[in-house]
């Protein structure tokens, strides 16, 4: 990369974009700044304000496109399926290589800018391992990102620039007081941006044109337990909320959509050793070898589990974790990493 190269970074209107557009600055980047709106509220209208008057104090030109539709089509619509096929979607994992990176990528190519930029907590370099691109995790362990990148292209990546993967939180908080940036003391992101107080039943049951809340069976081992308020307000692995009595707690098992079911289990007996995931995407290896042994993350939050990895002939990934794990749900990214390296995932 050579100084004065022009970068498109998005900006959300957070703390995080915010200081990454300083920190380019600093780098000698001219930085062109790009924010999404994604649908009708004002939480987003709001957002977009914050990035259009950080983009004036900092003096960069700045941009605002209505995505609404596309983002609706695309991650909003997924969203809504995987529920009501009973699984868990991963929105994030989902929608930055089909959504937030395209379409930053697409602004870049229109206006014939090479790289691209954002406010993510994780690390690019080019390893002399793979001599492919690598994502790492970030220095800020409590706000690493790097699990939801594991759809990222080798193209992608190329073009990417993290600056926040070496800060810690408080320096970037930090560094926006010291700027008197005005999104400086703005709280982080909720889990699922699109989603207001992060209540995905009241989400659901606004946005599923047909009725969700029909009530079913609670399954355990064989016989009826009680009656469920709907399947798709169920995760695997949930026991608060269920509503049911017995010597000792009991989890969701599994959820059967198609029946509208929903299988229970006492904490003894709802963990697997052996996960196949589909959609696989390996960033840095061509394949991987049977016989190391990698770390799998199976939720964003997870800390890890020791396992043994191979793809099949068919395409699809067969993980056998060395310690079983509990509340595998479908839908979910399986993320594998060796060291601080994310090699990819399903």
């Amino acid at each position: 990369m050579n100084k004065l190269d022009k970068v498109i970074i998005g900006m959300s209107g957070g703390v995080d974009s915010s200081v990454a557009v300083l920190l380019l600055q600093q780098q000698e980047y001219e930085v062109i700044g790009l924010t999404f709106v994604q649908d009708k509220t004002q939480k987003s209208q709001n957002a977009a304000q914050d990035a259009k008057i950080v983009a004036e104090k900092l003096n960069i030109e700045h941009h605002i496109i209505d995505i609404s539709e596309e983002f609706k089509a695309s991650v909003i619509d997924y969203f809504i399926k995987e529920y009501l096929d009973g699984r868990t979607p991963n929105p994030c994992a989902f929608c930055n290589p089909n959504m937030k990176f395209k379409t930053l990528i697409d602004f870049a190519d229109k206006h014939n800018i090479k790289y691209v930029a954002t406010g993510h907590y994780a690390q690019i370099s080019l390893s002399p391992k793979y001599n492919k691109y690598v994502i790492s995790n970030a220095v800020d362990t409590a706000k690493n990102q790097s699990y939801f990148l594991w759809g990222l292209t080798q193209e992608q990546l190329s073009r990417l620039i993290f600056p926040l993967g070496k800060l810690l939180k408080t320096e970037i908080r930090e560094f926006a007081r010291e700027h008197n940036i005005i999104t400086q003391n703005k709280g982080d992101s909720q889990e699922i941006c699109f989603i207001l107080d992060d209540d995905y039943r009241k989400f659901l049951t606004e946005n599923v044109k047909k009725p969700i809340n029909r009530k079913g069976n609670f399954i355990f081992r064989g016989e009826k337990k009680g009656t469920h308020d709907g399947y798709p307000f169920y995760t695997v692995g949930q026991r608060k909320g269920l509503g049911l009595s017995h010597s000792e707690p009991l989890y969701v098992r599994s959820i059967d959509a198609k029946n509208n079911a929903i299988h229970l289990e006492t904490k003894d007996n709802i963990a697997d050793s052996r996960i196949i995931a589909h959609s696989v995407n390996l960033i840095s290896e061509d394949c991987l070898s049977p016989e190391t042994e990698y770390l799998v993350k199976i939720r964003y939050r997870d800390a890890g589990t020791p396992a043994k990895c191979k793809v099949l002939d068919n395409g699809l990934l067969e993980v056998n974790l060395l310690t079983p794990k509990n509340s595998i749900a479908l839908g979910q990214s399986l993320v594998i990493y060796e060291g601080d390296d994310m090699l990819g995932g399903g």
